[in-house]
């Protein structure tokens, strides 16, 4: 009898697995990046505007965040991972590879380059992930919070010669993973533009060229007949026209 019970328990044990290897239902597992416009849309100048090479190093990330699941929080003492929704690669990399194609847009640098060759940089650019999230401050406030440090370092001194630190959250009001990525992705634009301004200006001060405006402007907005701008295609996102809000520093736990 026992015997008996040992292989029913056996059976119910596996009967979750073999649901899912002879056709029983299981969450499938979704993939999310970042992504905003560039090309164009970043472009400053015409020409590479500093005659300077710079490379971008490999991004670093803390421990929390170097892993492709997407986290979430709902107490700043816990953090989750969702284990069907993850990126398409680890954060640390996602963002090196959008920030080093931003800048090559930008045509700040004469180039802006991966790895080292016999041509060695002017400029050596690192940053580092610290935070990339979900923060679930009620069970009705979520927030996308993107924050990121980043040093450049004069390669043949090593001395830390510019830096800029950004930690900025945006409220989501439709509370879907898929509108807190593209939450994030709004951060990161609008963040760049600012990154970008500011190193503009530093090597505008290290070279004595003078601050120009951009040279290439975004391209301007349809307009109806009369002036007035066309309506969007799509509807607006759900954030625009509202101030972003940011959560309180006790974040309360999601209602059961």
């Amino acid at each position: 009898m026992v015997r008996v019970w040992l292989v029913i328990l056996g059976f119910a044990l596996l009967a979750p697995a073999l649901g899912g290897c002879f056709g029983g239902s299981t969450q499938a597992r979704s993939y999310f990046a970042l992504e905003y416009p560039r090309g164009q849309e970043v472009q400053r100048y015409k020409q590479p505007r500093y005659p300077f090479t710079v490379r971008v190093r490999r991004f670093e990330s803390s421990i929390a965040f170097d892993r492709q699941e997407l986290v979430y929080r709902q107490s700043p003492y816990e953090i989750s991972y969702d284990w069907y929704r993850l990126w398409a690669a680890k954060p640390r990399q996602m963002l090196e590879a959008l920030v080093r194609a931003h800048l090559r847009d930008t045509n700040l640098f004469r180039a802006v380059v991966e790895r080292l060759t016999s041509s060695l940089p002017k400029y050596e650019l690192g940053c580092e992930v610290l935070a990339l999230e979900e923060l679930d401050a009620s069970k009705d406030a979520w927030f996308a919070h993107l924050s990121l440090r980043c040093v450049l370092v004069d390669f043949d001194s090593g001395a830390q010669v510019w830096s800029h630190h950004f930690d900025t959250k945006q409220r989501v009001y439709q509370r879907t993973p898929q509108f807190v990525v593209r939450a994030l992705s709004q951060i990161l634009e609008r963040e760049m533009g600012i990154f970008v301004d500011a190193l503009d200006g530093f090597l505008a001060a290290e070279t004595g060229l003078p601050a120009t405006e951009r040279v290439v402007h975004r391209p301007p907005t349809a307009a109806t007949p009369g002036g007035a701008e066309a309506a969007p295609a799509t509807p607006p996102d759900a954030t625009d026209g509202q101030p972003p809000e940011e959560p309180s520093a006790t974040l309360k736990p999601r209602a059961k």
